[in-house]
């Protein structure tokens, strides 16, 4: 039998915000509220950097009991204080270049704690630096815009990271010991919580390991067809009550 749920991890992207709006539906905004006053913790679990979570703050006043961001290897408190980093090494990071000289048409993104810059930026909207700066600070994943066929060879030539693929142009890359189910490990073991004591929302495939690792994963109806096989439920699509319907579904609000 499952303890009773204490903590709610959510993904971001397609999860809490409707990627057709880039907003956060009303329905989820009450929702995640009523399940701080029924005094259950709530948590972001996703792939995005702080400077990213800071933009949800903006359009929703909610203070999150924690953040799990870089796809795990960055959390921090409801004060945005960090109390765990697991960065890329140096080795991983220039075996990484390496492969990058290969593919010198490839757009990699390089991400640190509070700052996002690319090798180049067609966009002309991304600061670009050398990506060498990453071998001089904490860089916490890199992200090439590079489909599926490419995962084998760059996890083949970069060994110890792991592939945290979130749609088919783009993948991040990470520690292999990382991932967000290691970041929901560590955010609750600072707030003296289980696994069965957590539920965990996604919608893609960066959300499958936490879905796994939660007591009760759902998936988005939204989501893919992948992530749905990997969870325990699926629910309404995010722009359909999704997350509220599933949380009322478990008795978690009213």
């Amino acid at each position: 039998m499952k303890e009773k749920i204490k903590a709610v991890f959510f993904d971001l992207d397609g999860t809490l915000v409707d990627k057709k709006t880039e907003t956060i539906p009303q329905s989820t905004q009450d929702a995640l509220k009523m399940l701080q006053c029924n005094g259950i913790k709530v948590f972001i679990a996703s792939g995005r950097p702080p400077i990213w979570a800071a933009y949800v703050r903006e359009q929703f006043e909610f203070v999150f009991d924690g953040k799990v961001l870089f796809n795990g290897q960055y959390c921090v408190d409801a004060s945005d204080v960090p109390f765990y980093r697991h960065p890329l090494t140096n080795t991983q990071c220039c075996a990484i270049l390496d492969w990058m000289q290969d593919h010198p048409s490839i757009s990699c993104n390089f991400m640190e704690s509070d700052y996002v810059y690319s090798n180049f930026s067609s966009a002309g909207n991304q600061a670009v630096e050398d990506p060498a700066r990453c071998l001089n600070y904490d860089t916490y994943q890199i992200s090439p815009q590079i489909g599926p066929e490419l995962d084998e060879e760059i996890l083949r030539r970069v060994p110890g990271i792991k592939s945290a693929r979130w749609n088919d142009s783009s993948t991040d890359l990470i520690p292999g010991d990382g991932g967000k189910s290691v970041g929901m490990e560590k955010m609750l073991e600072h707030f003296g919580l289980h696994r069965n004591q957590c539920m965990a929302f996604g919608d893609g495939a960066n959300d499958i390991e936490m879905l796994q690792y939660a007591a009760i994963g759902v998936a988005m109806g939204n989501g893919t067809d992948e992530v749905k096989q990997a969870a325990d439920y699926v629910t309404d699509p995010v722009d359909g009550d999704g997350i509220h319907n599933a949380l009322r579904h478990f008795g978690l609000i009213s």
